[in-house]
């Protein structure tokens, strides 16, 4: 099939490897006129379908972006990574490794996705945050600010993983649960650790959680009062969202 683009005499170089400033061959569906300039790519496999890449944008190596996927701004695709469907890579949002984002998923800012991490659905990843490892990161979740998702850790459905947080481990956060501040959350076989540095650590298990210096049933801690969370050196604010954490985190232990 004929390529919608070719490769210019324009040229950089990047980590050793000469990159060449796109150019489309063919008006497309996106708006980009035939004869416009595009970013930069290795070779015509790097790009497929009537994906395009902007700007200074890169992709190189054996990174491909195809389907309707755009990268742009000043954002890289690189190594064995993979950009489809209507995904949008962009600012200075870095791509590689093994990585696969797809779907609608957008990546955005200083953001970085690497490793075997997939991130897919309607995902929005911003600021620095990174995501890493075997994550997965699906469905309307949103990963923002300087936060990490890694490991085999899963976010999905209305989760929102921000601040300087951290999920790692077999962790899995889910329903319309939130991790921000400083919050670490880890899961090893049997149980989950939500860390809130500087006061205390939950640890959820199937029939117990411990809190601080208090033992709670898995079944009564729905109705655990904002006044007990405030004792245990909780703020109000925090309330809700710890509270639906952990009641999360049940549902995944069971």
């Amino acid at each position: 099939m004929e390529k919608h683009f070719k490769l210019t005499s324009e040229t950089k170089i990047v980590s050793g490897k000469t990159l060449y400033r796109i150019q489309a061959t063919k008006d497309l569906p996106n708006g980009v006129k035939k004869g416009d300039l595009g970013g930069f790519v290795e070779k015509e496999e790097n790009l497929g379908n009537t994906a395009w890449v902007y700007g200074n944008a890169e992709v190189y190596e054996n990174a491909c972006v195809s389907g309707n996927a755009y990268v742009f701004n000043n954002a890289k695709v690189y190594g064995n990574a993979q950009v489809f469907g209507d995904a949008r890579v962009y600012e200075n949002a870095v791509v590689y490794g093994k990585a696969g984002v797809y779907g609608n998923a957008v990546i955005c800012g200083n953001s970085w996705v690497s490793g075997n991490a997939y991130v897919f659905d309607n995902v929005f990843v911003s600021g620095n945050s990174w995501v890493s490892g075997n994550a997965y990161i699906f469905n309307n979740a949103r990963v923002y600010e300087n936060a990490s998702v890694s490991g085999d850790a899963c976010v999905f459905d209305n989760a929102k993983v921000h601040g300087n947080s951290k999920i790692y481990g077999n962790a899995k956060l889910c329903g319309n649960a939130e991790v921000h501040r400083d919050t670490v959350l880890n899961s090893e076989s049997g149980l989950i650790v939500i860390t809130i540095p500087g006061r205390f650590s939950i640890t959820v298990t199937k029939k117990l959680i411990f809190a601080g210096c208090k033992t709670f049933d898995s079944e009564k801690i729905k109705d655990i009062t904002k006044k007990e969370a405030e004792n245990l050196g909780l703020e109000k604010e925090f309330y809700k969202p710890y509270k639906d954490m952990v009641l999360a985190a049940i549902k995944l232990v069971k």
